[in-house]
């Protein structure tokens, strides 16, 4: 007998004639019975909705899984509408909608998406022998790619942890570090202020290039900065690569530290050139390659603890003191 939510036909009403054939006829009953049962709680289960749709500029829709939500994209996304977007898919959802750091919980929560920003910079992309004129038409997210979408307790786990990293960048060692609880993450190049003081048409005023020292924190992100000639005022649109091709200016976040109480407008920022990294070369600003310019910014939202130092003696890989260049000449006017 199959005992999976079939039909069951009962023997017909005879008289009892033996003790046996009673107890064997209702144990047969009892066990289709528990079948139609579990057939009937397997119907009744919750399936999958794929006709849900999130009410977005581009219509994606989401699949709700048991465990896990998943965001499905319908078309391509460029990189000019990545910020748009992925603001729109936060507001689809109650538990981004209601952490502070939505945006950063969803890419923390798909950190292969850091990793696809970091490979669209253009020195990376010209290793391949690619030519990125205009970042802004790369496509970040594929017709059919998918987000996991966290969940409330994820999302707070995760503000929970980007509460844990800093920033330290040592000046003349020209140096940025994440660090988590204390302990380096990753590192990176910059380069710094250059030890000069000079007119500058934007302040209308001369001003000290130098990168400022001291602690403070993140007190602002620019999502899409633009950048001017502080000479001249004019809107930098192009930007002449190392290699002297001209491409369109990256549009790549920067983020704003407060430093001693002071938001002077020195920003971290990324570099569109290359042999400018571990020097004294910009206007007070730090400057990072593009790719590391985006992985710092996922790991500091405003908020986040930074320390600008001057320290000259530094442990190298293998232990041993080495002692920097007094880039600044500050040690000689400490003496």
């Amino acid at each position: 007998m199959n005992t999976r939510g079939q039909s069951v036909v009962l023997p017909s009403r005879q008289p009892v004639v033996h003790k046996q054939w009673t107890m064997q006829w209702w144990l047969k009953v009892r066990f289709a019975l528990i079948g139609i049962g579990l057939c009937l709680c397997v119907s009744c289960e919750r399936q999958p909705d794929d006709h849900a749709v999130v009410a977005t500029p581009i219509h994606d829709k989401i699949k709700a899984h048991t465990r896990q939500q998943y965001f499905k994209f319908s078309r391509n996304v460029p990189m000019r509408e990545y910020f748009s977007v992925v603001d729109s898919i936060v507001r689809g959802y109650p538990a981004l909608v209601q952490s502070p750091l939505a945006e950063y919980c969803l890419i923390h929560h798909n950190t292969r998406i850091i990793d696809s920003l970091m490979s669209f910079d253009y020195y990376h992309q010209k290793k391949y022998g690619i030519f990125v004129y205009d970042l802004s038409a790369k496509i970040i997210f594929h017709r059919g790619d998918s987000l996991a979408i966290p969940d409330s307790v994820r999302c707070a786990e995760l503000a929970s942890t980007l509460r844990l990293y800093a920033i330290d960048i040592n000046v003349p060692e020209f140096k940025l570090t994440v660090l988590k609880k204390g302990e380096p993450v990753f590192n990176c190049r910059v380069r710094v202020g250059k030890n000069a003081i000079e007119y500058i048409e934007t302040a209308k005023a001369k001003l000290d290039l130098k990168t400022p020292v001291g602690k403070g924190t993140i007190v602002r992100v620019y999502r899409s900065p633009r950048f001017v000639d502080p000479h001249t005022g004019k809107l930098f649109e192009t930007t002449v690569r190392d290699d002297g091709a001209r491409t369109l200016m990256p549009a790549i976040p920067s983020i704003q530290p407060m430093i001693n109480g002071v938001a002077s407008g020195k920003l971290i920022h990324a570099t569109t050139n290359h042999h400018t990294l571990s020097r004294a070369y910009s206007h007070g600003c730090v400057g990072l390659d593009e790719s590391d310019m985006w992985k710092v910014y996922y790991y500091a939202p405003v908020g986040t603890p930074i320390s600008l130092r001057y320290d000259l003696d530094v442990l190298n890989e293998a232990g041993d003191t080495i002692h920097l260049k007094d880039i600044y000449r500050l040690r000689k006017h400490a003496n």
